[in-house]
């Protein structure tokens, strides 16, 4: 096998087995980088909504009947999303909001100060 198939492979191997990790061009693994999301929906039919919120309860945190937010990766993003095209139908609503690092900060959270807290950083890159 050629350098590039080995590249390759390591990869696939590296993103098969752990699902939260990838590898850099030396084949070093490098843990992805997570992100804030707000998904928000509006359905109307109860036996969908009941299987869109079993969905996002496994993927965040409930903050409304209809709100969730979420702390994900790109690629845990990308299959949520699949996931529930999957299940929605035409006359559905799906918002899905990414905030960045600097906008989650000056998230205010009224009567739940605890709705945002993100394990403590020992370090902050400028």
């Amino acid at each position: 096998m050629d350098e590039r198939g080995r590249a390759f492979c390591s990869y696939a191997f590296a993103v098969k087995l752990e699902g939260q990790w990838h590898t850099d061009r030396r084949g070093a693994r490098m843990a992805e980088a997570k992100h804030w999301y707000v998904i928000c929906y509006d359905i109307t039919e109860p036996k969908r909504w009941r299987a869109v919120y079993k969905k996002l309860h496994g993927y965040g945190r409930r903050l409304q009947y209809s709100i969730f937010r979420c702390r994900l990766t790109v690629r845990q993003m990308e299959r949520l999303h699949w996931e529930l095209e999957a299940l929605l139908t035409a006359e559905d609503r799906l918002l899905i909001v990414r905030l960045c690092d600097g906008c989650e900060r000056h998230v205010a959270t009224h009567n739940r100060p605890e709705a945002w807290q993100v394990e403590a950083r020992s370090f902050e890159i400028v």
